[in-house]
């Protein structure tokens, strides 16, 4: 029975709606753990014919010990027996990984559900909760928000708080379910008694989940090294690689034109001030956003166009023409991905299959919008979350990458440090061949690969690197793992190997590798370290100077030369500033953005590494 079967017989039948939330003895079925207690009665109401909430969830009878076995099972812990994989084709199920759900949770229960709903002013204050800002009008809803009750998105309570607020099936509830309802692939979503499970052992303190889920050391201290094939891999790409194969195809960099020569190019946008630390280096202003973006942002080979999760409010995710400052609305919703050779672009969360490809083409054809039911696109749901794309250089199949992954703030709140390494030894990647057939890409046959304790994979554009973050120990963070990736063609597909070349003693989030393969980019947060104070130019993390980016956080870029493993930071900016999400295009400037703790966001761009390399 549905909440809206307790409206329609509320004056008639008032024992209904305590069917739903009580038990046989007239007492609420929610446990005194600090659940929220989700219910409403008659007399609490402000609003005469409101009738209680649905419960948010029910308490469960099971020992604690079965409670976190099946608790497990639902969050797709495999070793335990069939699983649902649920949870566990993103993320890894672990100490770390569950400790830090359950605190979202809490955190949700204290922020958005501890109060009973009396009125449609109630409802709509938790709608805005669950929002990524919530006092951002339109801002979009975010999954961590929410912790576990992303879960429970699809049923009675949310789909009451929404009517309420909204009216039935509203606009408004179908951007919830498909922005933060989990799990976020083809898996089948929660029944209320599942998720009653899994909310029950959490709402008890996860008992038993050392003896489920013993704790894991990680990787091991990072031990850097190079062996002489990055080497071999890079003074290759020098020459074939798809900087090579675009300056050979002569594809028109935007910015460009009139130059002789990469580095001056962009030198119609304002140059930033106070971003650019690298000497000699310089940072151009390419556009403010009066709108703030989500997830990472990507842009095309030739830099004209700049993919981001979020935009406008009602808008899912956009992509921006620097040619002519417009902004294309994408009917997806996150993970942008292009093409090396500028032909087309990706993108997850769309409506027509999970994961859609368009020719980029059309981009360029005056459209205000994707839908991704456009001819020039096509859909599949085999390519999971998190992917990254490249492209064999001898004409061979594109390949993208995807497997377990930590999110990343982005800044949106005041983040200290980089995110946790929630990664263990049964950590996977698949990597799956699209093929080219007659303007559509057909996800191949798939190869699933072992990476123990890495995690946040990305695939080089070549398609023959990978890079990995390696957790140590406590989760967190510590190195890069670099892979060369070998597919050999069989009669059905290839056999894939990934053996380890070389291991970065570098951290970060959101690598991206350069179109000559020899440099890596990544964004840094800052953490309350003596390293970090003194990689800012203080004595130590008590220096009064270095007080206001703990206070406030910031977030750098940092260039790593594959070759050496020699990192420099490329940018410098201010307490409650983040440089994020950095990425190249063919020629070798970077891309990235920049967004501070009053809702300003830019999209910049640096030559860093084109001073590195004269």
């Amino acid at each position: 029975m549905t909440w809206k079967t307790v409206v329609l017989r509320w004056s008639l039948v008032p024992a209904v709606a305590c069917a739903l939330a009580c038990d046989g003895e007239g007492d609420l079925l929610l446990p005194d753990t600090g659940s929220p207690d989700a219910g409403t009665s008659e007399e609490d109401t402000d609003a005469p014919g409101l009738p209680p909430a649905p419960p948010l969830r029910n308490a469960v009878d099971l020992e604690d010990g079965v409670l976190a076995y099946e608790a497990l099972l639902l969050l797709g812990h495999a070793p335990l027996g069939p699983s649902s994989e649920s949870c566990s084709e993103c993320h890894s199920i672990n100490q770390g990984q569950i400790g830090a759900w359950r605190q979202m949770t809490l955190d949700a229960e204290a922020a958005c559900f501890s109060d009973p709903i009396t009125s449609e002013a109630d409802a709509l204050e938790i709608v805005d909760c669950v929002r990524l800002k919530p006092d951002v009008e339109g801002s979009p809803f975010d999954t961590p928000r929410l912790g576990l009750y992303s879960a429970a998105a699809h049923l009675d309570y949310f789909d009451y708080v929404f009517d309420v607020s909204f009216g039935d099936d509203s606009d408004e509830q179908v951007d919830f379910l498909r922005r933060v309802s989990m799990p976020a692939s083809s898996r089948p979503a929660w029944t209320q008694a599942e998720f009653d499970i899994v909310a029950e052992w959490f709402a008890r303190g996860t008992p038993f989940i050392s003896d489920f889920l013993p704790e894991d050391t990680g990787a091991g201290a990072c031990e850097p090294s190079i062996s002489a094939e990055v080497g071999d891999h890079i003074d290759r790409m020098a020459l074939e690689g798809w900087r090579a194969v675009n300056e050979s195809d002569n594809l028109l960099m935007f910015g460009c034109a009139g130059v002789s020569r990469p580095m001056d190019c962009l030198s119609d946008y304002d140059r930033s001030l106070t971003w650019a630390h690298l000497p000699r280096s310089t940072v151009r202003m390419l556009r403010t956003n009066d709108f703030s973006s989500s997830f990472w942002t990507r842009s095309s080979a030739d830099g004209r166009f700049v993919g981001l999760g979020g935009g406008r409010p009602g808008v899912s995710s956009t992509v921006i023409d620097l040619a002519t400052d417009e902004e294309i609305a994408i009917g997806g919703l996150y993970d942008p991905a292009f093409f090396p050779d500028n032909s087309a672009f990706m993108w997850q969360g769309t409506a027509t299959g999970g994961t859609s490809i368009c020719s980029q083409d059309l981009l360029g054809s005056g459209v205000t919008s994707v839908s991704f039911d456009e001819p020039e696109c096509s859909g599949s749901s085999q390519v999971g979350l998190y992917q990254h794309v490249g492209q064999a250089l001898d004409g061979g199949d594109y390949w993208t990458v995807n497997g377990r992954f930590v999110s990343d703030n982005g800044g949106q709140d005041t983040t200290i440090g980089n995110p946790s390494a929630f990664f263990d030894a049964s950590d996977s990647i698949t990597l799956t061949p699209m093929v080219a057939t007659g303007g559509d890409y057909v996800p191949g046959e798939v190869s699933d690969i072992y990476i123990p304790y890495e995690g946040d994979t990305v695939i080089s554009r070549s398609s023959e690197l990978l890079i990995s973050r390696i957790a140590g120990a406590d989760s967190i963070q510590d190195g890069m793992a670099l892979r060369l990736l070998e597919a050999t063609p069989t009669e059905t597909g290839y056999d894939v190997e990934v053996p380890i070349i070389a291991t970065y003693c570098v951290n970060g989030g959101k690598p991206d590798i350069s179109y000559d393969e020899r440099w890596m980019v990544l964004h840094t947060y800052v953490s309350n370290t003596d390293a970090d104070a003194q990689e800012l130019g203080f004595i130590d993390q008590n220096d009064p100077g270095f007080a206001p980016y703990i206070a406030e956080g910031a977030a750098n870029l940092f260039l790593v030369d594959l070759r050496t493993s020699l990192s420099r930071r490329i940018t410098d900016v201010s307490p409650g500033e983040y440089a994020l999400f950095p990425h190249f295009r063919s020629d070798g400037w970077i891309y990235f953005v920049v967004r501070n703790r009053t809702n300003t966001e830019w999209v910049a761009a640096s030559n860093a590494a084109l001073i590195l390399e004269n």
